[in-house]
């Protein structure tokens, strides 16, 4: 027998080292950790008792108190032996995040079986000799099951590997591969402890896949936020996740720095991440077992264990950081937080589904308040939901809706130009409107997708409806901020309106006040088109800062006033339109209204020298068919 006592003892070494740095970090409060720390104990065991029977086996121990201390301290490492094989189990098995059901009792309950079979026969040795013995002599035996027990033993760690790779996709991104290796790891030193019993070679690669599941998998540090020392958004999914699935209700508050952005202009970095370190600290040190995590833009999640817990922690950021007369709190910035407070997770499949439900109502968050995650709020929430998924879908099959409606040249009373307008489809036919989805499209970053598909769409319609036969001139398309900030951007419009044999002249390219993050290089990406032919308008001016001076500064041919500007004119709620247009005016931009409605509101703004109409009086939105029948009439 090849006995390697140093061996053992580097390992509870480095194992104990690991271990007090796993333990000296905050951990999730998930199985996985538990898991893993419970595996370290059975490990330890593992690797103290093979220390001690190596040692008493290494020579005959003919003495009644060291024959006794023999027998036991051989039971105890074979026990330990099966007890981490079946821990190792457990703690690949907990990554596959199994619903709680009756199934999971009865999967865990025939996972025993093996190991109950393994110490049956363990525990038959002192009086069979099935796994070992020791004579008369005090010498170790090895016993005619020997073989037996370590294959029942092993069978853990083949199993493991077989549930990491039957279950792949079920374990977290990033660690399924590592989970793989460490399994496997363990399954080879099995291999090498039934060929070779004589070899203390499975403690090697235990301490290989220790090391595996440590590094790639264990490490605290990975659902760690450096800045705040919280948890981070991954490690609070994690968490949610668990409560999700072994139906816990996880009542979440999230306290969140409303005007972030603005807040940090004003403070600067500095004295924001300050304050942000002073919220953490203070979360931190709360008596209530809550678990809190950084999320971004100044927004901390807090999960607490019951409603009453919730409802106390709000109390206490009321009374210790909103409404507090400390000095060296009072910022000005405890004035900005607000609270978005979501009691119920029973509504929610998973916790990435119940954080982003969280995330999507901070637009709701008012400094002083806390407004509840409640059933009007989620029932939208779930309507975004839908939608979400019907974008998806309809960019993946291609399948956007493309309509158009006409715009009145007001000078001469014709229509030659129109606005391509999207829809997607829902279920049973529904038919969804932009409002609903393109804000969905800029947040999930498809709106680019969407973008491509409509503007090949018009170019397909121009293509077959060319402005000889059907006296349309120009289709007005939108360009997505994201595609404006792309450099292929004009090369690649330019070359698909070639390809298709459409001159771009017969596009007018509108974006929206967003786009304009670095005005030199939108400039830029104007007058390439330009150059090629095309035109630009400016879209919705009058929702967002309406910076005329920055407007005007860009090569816009025409300014499309916002429906909201023309209807509060109209109604007599704002008298500053005239002035508007004629500043547009004397900048020799055109102007195109939108939301004509009916004759008057077309006589308002006719007479203040706008150019064209856009509007339900004209017509409602068309189909392209419709569309081209439309135009041809009126120029019959």
């Amino acid at each position: 027998m090849d006995w390697n006592i140093d061996f053992a003892l580097s390992s509870i070494v480095f194992l104990a080292s690991i271990f007090v740095f796993f333990m000296a970090h905050k951990r999730l409060r998930i199985i996985e950790n538990k898991s893993y720390t419970i595996l370290f104990f059975a490990l330890f065991g593992y690797f103290i008792f093979e220390l001690i029977s190596t040692a008493l086996d290494s020579e005959p121990r003919p003495e009644a108190t060291l024959y006794y201390l023999t027998w036991i301290a051989n039971i105890a490492y074979f026990f330990f032996l099966g007890l981490q094989s079946y821990f190792f189990y457990l703690f690949f098995v907990s990554h596959m995040h199994l619903t709680k059901s009756k199934w999971r009792v009865v999967f865990y309950c025939l996972s025993t079986l093996p190991l109950i079979a393994a110490y049956i026969i363990l525990f038959l040795s002192p009086s069979l000799h099935t796994v070992f013995w020791i004579n008369e002599e005090g010498i170790y035996k090895g016993g005619q099951l020997y073989k037996t027990f370590v294959i029942l033993c092993g069978v853990y760690p083949s199993l493991a590997l077989l549930t990491v790779l039957f279950l792949w996709k079920r374990a977290p991104k990033m660690i399924d591969l590592k989970l793989v290796i460490s399994s496997l790891l363990l399954v080879i030193g099995y291999v090498f402890r039934f060929a070779m019993p004589g070899t203390v070679i499975l403690p090697t690669f235990t301490v290989l896949s220790v090391i595996v599941a440590y590094i790639g998998i264990g490490n605290p540090r990975y659902y760690m936020n450096e800045k705040t020392g919280l948890f981070s958004q991954n490690g609070m999914v994690l968490m949610l996740d668990e409560a999700i699935r072994e139906k816990k209700n996880a009542p979440v508050l999230l306290l969140v720095i409303t005007q972030y952005q603005k807040s940090r202009d004003l403070y600067r970095d500095k004295e924001m991440d300050r304050w942000l370190i002073k919220i953490a600290k203070f979360l931190n040190s709360q008596p209530l077992k809550v678990a809190v995590s950084y999320n971004h833009e100044g927004r901390f999640m807090i999960l607490t264990k019951s409603e009453e817990d919730a409802r106390e922690m709000e109390l206490l950021i009321f009374d210790k950081l909103l409404n507090t007369e400390d000095k060296d709190v009072a910022s000005g910035l405890n004035q900005n937080l607000g609270i978005i407070e979501c009691l119920d997770s029973s509504s929610y499949e998973s916790g990435d589904e119940y954080l982003r439900s969280i995330e999507r109502a901070v637009s709701l968050a008012e400094a002083g308040k806390v407004i509840p995650v409640d059933d009007e709020v989620r029932e939208k929430q779930k309507r975004e939901s839908y939608v979400q998924k019907c974008l998806a879908k309809a960019i993946r099959e291609q399948n956007v809706i493309v309509l158009f409606q006409p715009l009145k040249d007001l000078k001469n009373g014709t229509f030659h130009s129109g606005e391509a307008l999207t829809r997607i489809y829902g279920k049973d036919g529904e038919i969804i409107p932009p409002s609903e989805f393109i804000y969905l499209a800029e947040q999930n970053g498809s709106i680019r997708d969407l973008s491509d598909i409509v503007y090949e769409k018009v170019l397909d319609f121009l293509a077959a409806n060319p402005e000889e036969t059907t006296q349309i001139k120009s289709i007005s398309v939108n360009l997505s901020p994201i595609q404006c900030l792309d450099p292929n951007l004009p090369k690649d419009l330019i070359a698909r309106a070639k390809a298709k044999g459409v001159a771009l002249s017969r596009i007018n390219f509108e974006i929206t006040e967003s786009a304009f993050i670095n005005l030199d290089y939108l400039r830029k990406q104007m007058e390439h088109l330009i150059e090629a032919g095309g035109s630009f308008s400016l879209d919705d001016f009058g929702t967002g800062y309406s910076d005329l001076a920055r407007v005007t500064s860009l090569p816009f041919e025409s300014i499309k006033f916002d429906i909201s500007l023309v209807r509060s004119y109209c109604s007599g709620q704002n008298t500053f339109l005239p002035y508007l247009s004629k500043a547009v005016k004397n900048n020799k931009r055109m102007i195109v209204a939108e939301g004509i409605e009916d004759a008057d509101i077309e006589k308002k703004v006719s007479d203040l020298g706008i150019d064209f109409g856009q509007g339900f009086h004209y017509s409602k939105v068309l189909p392209p068919d419709e569309f081209v029948e439309f135009i041809k009439n009126q120029a019959n």
